[in-house]
């Protein structure tokens, strides 16, 4: 989640964050989401690209696989963290990012932080 890394429009993060802040279900599969208000593994994409770029420039880790991923929170706490509001519940780890921190040295930022980057900078463009 968070801000888009480059000027395209179709990022899949942000087309994610446009349905989950505005409760917007286009198929089946975005409506169980809402519907069962899951736990959804976050992770700021400014994460993935230092994880993808350590993986390629840190010798003896060519052909690992690492779990990028920070906190989980339940659909409705995003969205509404994504209208810059708190949410109701807590954070869930449900996937160990333990190797990646560890053999790739990231420092994974709280899922609250790229979702309210894009709440605010979402909010900039309309103004």
């Amino acid at each position: 989640m968070g801000k888009a890394l480059s000027a395209r429009e179709d990022s899949t993060s942000m087309g994610l964050q446009h349905l989950i802040k505005h409760k917007i279900a286009p198929n089946d599969f975005i409506k169980t989401l809402y519907d069962l208000d899951v736990y959804w593994a976050i992770v700021d994409v400014e994460g993935v690209a230092e994880g993808v770029y350590q993986a390629a420039v840190i010798k003896g880790v060519h052909g690992r696989n690492y779990l990028l991923s920070s906190e989980s929170y339940r659909i409705s706490d995003q969205s509404l963290m994504l209208n810059q509001q708190e949410p109701a519940g807590q954070p869930a780890i449900v996937y160990s990012n333990d190797l990646a921190r560890k053999e790739l040295g990231i420092s994974f930022r709280p899922a609250s932080v790229p979702l309210r980057q894009y709440s605010n900078d979402d909010a900039a463009e309309v103004s």
